[in-house]
């Protein structure tokens, strides 16, 4: 594709924020490509704090598939405010993203293939990878109008007044005065998640070491923390439910480092550069989501379970 004017691009994910989080590769990798390009990001209510902490994208549009923009009416309201969009990249090739795509009159649309979409004949280009990380399938994206093989990360900007929002967060709790590490043990999904006695005996050796656990997430993680603190007493500080994205992002920029399960939490921990310990207990997630950069990540995988003291030895190898 030809440098030698402004272009635009447009992303398409309306996934979970971990998807979203990946897709910053993408988008790095774009305006890599073309400093002076516009960069679109579409995706849902839920995920958009987490593009517009991507620092490559310039506007981020949210689609409200469920009201506002619901059914093909919808399509049509949200799509008709797209204008000279020269390449869009609907991520997973999902139906209402290729048709979305389609509308917003894109010259090339551009995803994986996905042979039970019925809509992907709407796509200019369809690749076919047999990449299976989905950090790769992802960056493969942008190789067709570059002919370039991808070399951005993920990458996220925590905005300097939710660092301080939440630096006054734990300063308010009397946690300024430690090095924090922060705890994220719940997903979505039962599975992926850690244990209470576990999680327990991890805030026992970070406290032993003179640091304190800043545990986050949403209200899948009251409940364990609750038992924790009857089993331990109130020995962490617990932030669960307490931030929307870019106040966690503000609270991860705030520790030194952050244990997490499969989760968004990991993804921005990740493309924050911070140091991050992976808890993964399905080897398949492994090969498509674990962090890879062993400079300041380590993966840890057990289906059986993982131990506090193994947890925390791999905390000491990058803190």
């Amino acid at each position: 594709m030809a440098k030698n004017k402004q272009k635009t691009f447009v992303v398409i994910n309306l996934a979970y924020i971990g998807d979203v989080m990946v897709c910053s590769a993408l988008c790095e990798e774009i305006k890599r490509n073309y400093p002076e390009s516009k960069l679109i990001f579409v995706t849902n209510k839920i995920s958009a704090q987490v593009a517009e902490g991507i620092p490559s994208v310039d506007e981020v549009r949210v689609f409200d598939k469920k009201k506002e923009h619901r059914g093909l009416l919808g399509l049509l309201k949200f799509a008709s405010v797209f204008k000279d969009v020269d390449v869009c990249f609907p991520i997973h090739s999902y139906d209402r993203g290729n048709l979305l795509a389609f509308l917003t009159g894109a010259k090339r649309r551009i995803s994986n293939k996905q042979e039970k979409n019925l809509t992907r004949f709407l796509l200019t280009d369809c690749l076919d990878t047999n990449s299976v990380h989905v950090l790769d399938r992802t960056l493969e994206l942008v190789v067709p109008i570059t002919g370039k093989k991808p070399e951005s990360s993920m990458n996220y900007k925590v905005k300097d007044e939710c660092a301080k929002r939440a630096f006054d967060m734990i300063k308010e709790q009397g946690y300024d005065k430690y090095d924090l590490v922060a705890l994220c043990t719940n997903t979505k999904n039962p599975v992926k998640d850690w244990n209470a006695k576990d999680a327990a005996e991890f805030i026992r050796l970070v406290n032993e070491s003179g640091k304190r656990v800043v545990w986050v997430g949403t209200s899948n993680s009251s409940e364990m923390a609750e038992e924790v603190k009857n089993n331990i007493g109130d020995v962490f500080l617990n932030l669960i439910n307490k931030t929307d994205i870019a106040l966690l992002g503000g609270v991860l920029k705030n520790c030194r480092a952050l244990v997490s399960v499969d989760t968004g939490t990991m993804h921005i921990g990740v493309a924050m550069k911070m140091p991050v310990v992976s808890l993964f207990f399905v080897p398949f997630l492994v090969d498509e989501w674990a962090p890879r950069d062993e400079s300041y990540t380590r993966v840890i995988l057990n289906e059986d379970g993982i131990s506090a003291s193994l947890c925390f030895e791999k905390l000491k190898e990058l803190i």
